[in-house]
């Protein structure tokens, strides 16, 4: 909530504390730890703090790759990724956001509004 509101500070603090919750209660490798990368991530980006965000996005997206595969979830984290890479590597996030409309496109199909959406 703190982080759609953009509350920074205190959506920080209550990404934090989920993690360790959900790191007491699955192990790294679920889809609830994913998650919360993934979130913290967003957070990062908007926080401007680039290299963090690279890091926990990637730890999400390994997650999410192995186990939900080509997904809506793993589409949105390669879509962040690429926004984290894009000052630093350029080249790098434009492989990064191609593989995610291409992961896209085979998922939503063609006429999809989130094909749309990731060209926002």
């Amino acid at each position: 909530v703190w982080l759609t509101r953009g509350d920074l500070e205190p959506a920080e603090e209550d990404l934090a504390a989920a993690l360790r919750i959900r790191r007491e209660l699955f192990a790294d490798d679920s889809v609830a730890v994913a998650d919360i990368w993934h979130d913290q991530g967003q957070l990062y980006i908007r926080q401007r703090r680039f290299d963090e965000a690279e890091r926990v996005l990637q730890q999400a997206l390994a997650v999410r790759r192995r186990l939900l595969g080509e997904h809506r979830d793993t589409c949105n984290t390669l879509m962040f990724l690429s926004s984290a890479l894009a000052d630093r590597d350029p080249e790098q996030a434009l492989r990064v956001v191609d593989e995610g409309l291409q992961m896209r496109l085979r998922v939503f199909g063609p006429d999809s509004p989130a094909i749309g959406e990731a060209y926002k």
